[in-house]
């Protein structure tokens, strides 16, 4: 079964909407300190500590901190001076990319086999105007 033009577009849509979080889970830096808010204490890690498990300067984790909060993967709480950072995704950022993933299943599902070899494609026409 093909896959139309519809599915293409929706695909492109969902792309587009989930961008923001896909490049935010693309980093190998922001993994990191998405494993250890995890693994760290449930009241949220202040960045001088996610700096130190990570192996990152503070000012690099405060950067690496804020495109995780725009991707909505990530919220702060204040307390006094001290700042701490907890995973708590948007539940509705996560159903899209979940819908996401599953269309590309769906639609990989659909599109033709292309593991065997191709036969050659034939060799355009000679165009009419060219010299013999």
């Amino acid at each position: 079964m093909a896959n139309t033009a519809g599915d293409i577009a929706r695909l492109r849509r969902e792309l587009a909407d989930c961008r923001g979080l896909l490049a935010a889970l693309g980093d190998e830096s922001r993994q990191q300190l998405l494993l250890a808010m995890l693994s760290g204490p449930c009241g949220g890690c202040r960045a001088v500590d996610l700096a130190a498990q990570a192996s990152l300067s503070r000012p690099a984790v405060s950067r690496h901190l804020n495109v995780l909060r725009q991707a909505g993967l990530v919220r702060t709480r204040r307390e006094g001076a001290r700042v701490y950072h907890y995973l708590a995704p948007d539940p509705a950022l996560l159903r899209q990319l979940t819908g996401l993933v599953l269309d590309v299943q769906r639609i990989a599902a659909g599109a033709p086999d292309r593991s065997a070899p191709q036969a050659p494609a034939a060799p355009p026409p000679p165009r009419a105007d060219a010299v013999q």
